[in-house]
């Protein structure tokens, strides 16, 4: 996977590879296609190059050489955000407290109710790690409409989401 960098060209797509350089994912660099941006990660549009499937692509920015630690916290919320999005797919079981249930959830289906996680950068043993080939940390999810996006395709947009 290559990530930008101060040479790259904002109209040239980046190609995201698999371990064993299986180009698998293109991330736009368009302006345009700029999901959200924070101190420690960038999420961009992008596709599945195998499917066609628009994906969301968060990259994490790559801490200064200098604090050593920021790295280690970087990592652990990098490990931490696969863990929840693996969590999130999984069946809805119910718990002992019969108070935090209800037979729908019985019904429902995980990944209509949460973005789902498509793809994560893995060290060689397939665990959640900075990609071998480059350092870079990625996670690849479903293109998923927020709010904000949403509220301008809705004829009744100008009245908001309250009533």
């Amino acid at each position: 996977m290559r990530y930008g960098g101060k040479d790259a060209d904002p109209e040239r797509p980046t190609v995201m590879g698999k371990p064993l350089g299986a180009e698998s994912y293109r991330m736009s660099m368009v302006k345009s296609d700029l999901l959200g941006e924070g101190s420690s990660s960038i999420c961009r549009k992008g596709v599945d190059l195998e499917t066609g499937q628009e994906v969301a692509i968060k990259v994490y920015k790559m801490a200064s050489k200098a604090v050593n630690s920021s790295e280690e916290v970087r990592l652990q919320k990098f490990k931490r955000q696969i863990q929840v999005l693996k969590m999130l797919q999984e069946p809805f079981v119910a718990p002992k407290d019969e108070t935090l249930w209800h037979p729908d959830l019985a019904k429902a289906t995980p990944s209509k109710l949460f973005m789902m996680l498509v793809d994560y950068s893995k060290d060689e043993k397939g665990e959640p790690a900075p990609d071998p080939h480059d350092g870079v940390m990625y996670v690849i999810t479903e293109a998923a409409l927020s709010l904000p996006r949403l509220a301008p395709r809705r004829p009744d947009a100008q009245r908001g989401f309250c009533r």
